[in-house]
């Protein structure tokens, strides 16, 4: 009955439409075709008119001036007697001379034109001539043609509607309550079911009700595959090790908790629909549990994360990391959700680290004291080694050319292992703390010009081209420790000429970037270091492949030279290709009304 109805409902309301949409146009059509036909008779008539003033104004003319009023009556009569012409007169000085007809009173329309006539050559207005025209012939004929246009329109109105509604009764309505049933009995737990439209025509195409029997098909595929995945997550969920609960905002009491929670808090499901945070967390008390919804409501965007302790049923207490966030999707009622993580291990775990951590602190400590201790006690024994040395290598002549090769190798031994103690001094300072700098503002420009010539020897016994290309008399004023800045500018020139090819070249630069940074950059055109070896540049003894090589070195004055850098709020960086040299600088802050003009002179 209801489809039907409805069927009823949508084919009347076509059929009012198409019927008052045709009859609109039906009487703009009648009305242009009808004026069209007034147009065309008064366009007649007046025709008329003006053939009778060209064929019979000359005549009506000479019967007036021959005063020859037989002729002239005839000659009215007969005009009076074409079609729609009721009244025809002549007028001689202001008076009617003849006439025919009687004069129409309305629906009329008139012409009046003079009579003259040509006397000794001069044209001489003896008249006028008045016609009048009825036009209730016309207004008839177009009430008739009025009524035959709306009635043969209707009838066409009324078939096309009548066809219409079979039409759409077979194409739309039939098909559309299809599609409707197929909605009313849509079943959110079965569905496997689809709707099957079939297409018009034997080898008809797919309307646009076809492609809506396609897409609800394709909504319920999306469906199924949506209901599948809530339940995947619903089940994931409640078996997730997490205890998830959600609660209301007006009385703070659960309404869902997973199995997790189950397992964690102690209660069943039913015991905790009767419960709220307050009660399995003795931490939440009123005023703090209150303060946390109000601060979790102000800010949706992100969730709380709470360390505290919650109650088994059993009385226990166990370590739990919450979670704590306000939902309010729109559409739904709001809610909280609340995440109850068992943090018991992971505290377990932070108290083994805290304790490794003091221990690994204070075998750091007992290292470094070790090592300070032993660089002293070695330093004793190697100065010694080193004093008998030179006095051999005084005594030159008296030894053999073995002895004193002998020698030599002693103290250049003994002056690489008194290096390699002083670098493991420095780093084991830096690592406990008890390296002391002097930091002062000082002008770099006479400690850059000492260490370059420190390094000279060095660079000359490699035949390599030490060049110093800071020009300026003075530079910005940097708060540096002199000594230890001397220690990594040296550092720094002794790798550059140490790996460098006999011949090779080594430049210092300085640079002003921007941000108040003056920067001493040290270029060589040595071996370069691998891309794979860069990372390791800063680590302690790693020589980046030269262990085994002919090239003395410990792999720590790198590590030192970085740390000391940053001691005194600098930062040390490098670049560098295998097979084409390295560029290490440092850069050290300075302020910028110390020197304005120095870029300049740099």
């Amino acid at each position: 009955m209801s489809k039907a109805v409805k069927r009823s409902r949508t084919a009347n309301r076509l059929i009012l439409y198409i019927i008052l949409f045709s009859s609109i146009i039906t009487l703009f059509i009648t009305s242009a075709q009808l004026y069209l036909e007034y147009r065309d008779s008064m366009n007649f008539l007046n025709k008329s008119i003006v053939n009778i003033k060209t064929g019979y104004r000359q005549g009506i003319t000479n019967a007036v001036w021959l005063d020859d009023k037989i002729q002239l009556t005839a000659i009215i009569k007969g005009i009076k007697a074409l079609p729609d012409i009721e009244y025809v007169e002549v007028k001689v000085n202001d008076e009617i001379y003849a006439s025919s007809g009687q004069r129409v009173t309305t629906s009329a329309v008139s012409h009046t034109f003079t009579l003259q006539h040509e006397h000794d050559n001069k044209l001489i207005t003896i008249g006028e001539t008045l016609v009048e025209a009825n036009l209730s012939g016309i207004y008839q004929h177009i009430f008739k043609r009025a009524w035959v246009l709306l009635g043969s329109n209707a009838f066409k109105t009324f078939l096309v509607a009548l066809f219409m509604y079979f039409l759409f009764d077979r194409l739309v309505f039939r098909r559309l309550n299809q599609v409707s049933d197929f909605v009313r009995n849509h079943d959110v737990y079965n569905l496997n079911n689809r709707i099957n439209i079939k297409t018009i025509g034997k080898h008809g195409s797919p309307d646009e009700i076809n492609e809506i029997a396609s897409a609800l098909n394709e909504m319920q595929e999306h469906l199924s595959t949506s209901f599948k995945e809530l339940l995947r997550l619903k089940t994931t969920l409640d078996f997730s090790l997490d205890g998830f609960v959600m609660f209301y905002p007006e009385n703070y009491k659960f309404f869902y908790a997973n199995t997790g929670a189950v397992k964690l808090f102690g209660y069943s499901i039913k015991e905790l629909m009767n419960m709220t945070p307050t009660d399995i967390c003795p931490d939440f008390n009123k005023i703090h549990f209150t303060r946390l919804i109000r601060q979790a409501v102000d800010d949706t965007h992100h969730a709380l994360h709470i360390e505290t302790t919650i109650t088994h049923k059993q009385g226990s207490l166990i370590p739990v990391k919450l979670t704590l966030q306000y939902l309010d999707p729109e559409n739904e009622e709001p809610r909280f959700i609340l995440i109850a993580r068992d943090i018991t291990k992971d505290k377990k775990d932070e108290m083994m680290l805290l304790a490794s951590l003091e221990d690994a602190k204070t075998a750091s400590e007992t290292k470094s004291k070790f090592l300070m201790s032993m660089s002293h006690e070695l330093r004793t024994p190697l100065n010694a080694i080193l004093g008998f040395s030179q006095l051999l290598e005084l005594d030159a002549g008296t030894l053999t050319v073995t002895q004193n090769e002998s020698v030599k190798d002693i103290l250049k031994g003994g002056q690489h292992l008194l290096r390699l103690i002083e670098d493991i001094l420095d780093l084991s300072r830096i690592e406990s703390n008890n390296i002391i700098l002097s930091l002062e503002m000082v002008d770099p420009v006479s400690l850059l010009d000492e260490c370059v010539r420190s390094i000279s020897p060095l660079a000359t016994m490699k035949a390599i081209h030490l060049e110093n290309k800071i020009t300026a008399k003075v530079l910005p004023e940097i708060s540096i420790d002199q000594t230890r800045f001397k220690q990594i500018l040296l550092n720094l020139l002794s790798n550059a000429i140490k790996y460098n090819d006999i011949g090779g070249s080594v430049a210092l630069v300085c640079e002003l970037p921007e941000n108040n940074i003056i920067r001493f950059k040290i270029i060589d055109t040595g071996y370069g270091i691998k891309e794979s070896e860069q990372m390791n540049v800063f680590t302690p003894f790693n020589r980046l492949g030269h262990e085994a090589g002919l090239i003395e070195g410990t792999g720590i004055g790198l590590n030192i030279t970085k740390r000391l850098v940053e001691l005194m709020n600098g930062e040390i960086n490098f670049e560098s290709r295998a097979g084409e040299g390295s560029s290490f600088w440092v850069d050290f802050y300075y302020k910028k009304n110390n020197d304005p003009s120095a870029q300049e002179r740099v």
